[in-house]
């Protein structure tokens, strides 16, 4: 029997020795020793001088208490995917192809379910 998956762990972010109550810190620990944080807080708070990520934005603005609860709430499941996973399915052959050594065939690795990175949070 293995041993259930650690706890995110939470975090508060300071600056300048001021809590910032509109961002909280959830850090995962993932296979291999390695690290992933989320930090979360206001959309409108995101730096992008192109625009390009802000136009991504299901919802550009949260009202206060909107926010205030999803800060309150525990983060969804972590799922760690590879760079092969974000490739559109009509250009893996392409990636594939550009991520192989030289003369061999690329042989995906499993879902990530199957290599054991995904992180599911206990029940309450």
């Amino acid at each position: 029997e293995s041993a259930p998956p650690p706890l995110p762990l939470f975090s508060r972010l300071y600056l300048d020795e001021q809590l910032c109550d509109e961002w909280t810190c959830w850090s995962h620990e993932l296979p291999g020793g390695h690290v992933a944080s989320v930090v979360r807080g206001p959309v409108g708070a995101a730096q992008d001088e192109e625009g390009a990520f802000r136009a991504t934005f299901g919802h550009p603005a949260l009202p206060a208490d909107e926010l205030a609860a999803r800060l309150a709430a525990r983060p969804p499941p972590f799922v760690a995917v590879t760079v092969r996973d974000l490739v559109p399915e009509h250009r893996r052959a392409d990636y594939d192809a550009s991520a192989a050594p030289e003369g061999a065939p690329w042989t995906p690795p499993p879902p990530p379910a199957q290599r054991g990175e995904t992180e599911a949070l206990p029940a309450r």
